[in-house]
């Protein structure tokens, strides 16, 4: 009953950031229906007898500022140490199936109902490379601590370059924030890995079609890229 009452809780902290994302304009999250399937039709008032289906979405579904899709999985445990295994096979495709399309895909775990962690996609999946087991527990996931914004809600999204928070200040933006941010690369993705490539792609091609339309060569510019992708470099 109180593992119950810790996760409705914490569905409803994560309902309420969605609200305030959506209320300054940076993103519009919708928790995900139930799956289920009817088993006779309805009565004269429209009820009918239904069962839940096996679960095949992750929790949390949406879009953020910029027009990217963001995923999440939602998980609460008391036991002091989160299973690999509480994400479901299908649930899993699926969101192996958005980040090959560019999609930021995460987990949102919490120990104690009140502190949350967001942990990528790709990091949970290999959890046994990063952790030596299938399982982690507070404290490793200390680095993904999610920040509380106003009104004491989860700020979601901070961290997640997009076109219109990109920092214009004086420091200069790392090859992966410009991807991240408008290239189609998702948060946190590995460097140099297949989702890396595409948007390493996107970006000369995007170069390229600049050249084209300004008649502004831009060799210099894609030469730079690939001394900053070897050197691991800033831009």
């Amino acid at each position: 009953m109180m593992s119950r009452v810790q996760g409705n809780q914490f569905e409803q902290q994560i309902l309420n950031a969605c609200d305030a994302l959506a209320r300054r304009g940076e993103a519009a999250i919708d928790k995900t229906p139930e799956p289920m399937k009817p088993l006779a039709p309805p009565n004269d008032y429209g009820q009918f007898k239904a069962c839940y289906t096996k679960k095949a979405e992750p929790d949390f579904h949406g879009t953020i500022a910029g027009g990217r899709a963001i995923l999440f999985e939602a998980k609460s445990t008391a036991t002091g140490k989160m299973e690999q295994s509480r994400v479901l096979k299908e649930q899993g495709e699926t969101m192996d199936k958005y980040t090959a399309l560019g999609a930021h895909c995460f987990v949102l775990a919490t120990f104690d109902g009140l502190r949350a962690y967001r942990v990528p996609w790709e990091h949970w999946k290999t959890m046994r490379e990063r952790w030596g087991r299938k399982y982690v527990t507070e404290e490793n996931l200390a680095p993904y601590r999610v920040p509380f914004t106003g009104g004491f809600t989860y700020d979601l999204t901070r961290g997640i370059p997009t076109p219109d928070n990109f920092d214009k200040g004086p420091a200069a933006p790392n090859l992966e924030e410009i991807l991240t941010a408008f290239c189609g690369l998702p948060c946190d993705a590995p460097v140099d890995g297949e989702e890396w490539r595409k948007a390493y792609d996107r970006l000369i091609r995007l170069l390229y079609s600049i050249s084209t339309l300004t008649e502004q060569s831009v060799e210099n510019i894609v030469e730079k890229l690939d001394q900053i992708d070897s050197q691991n470099g800033e831009v």
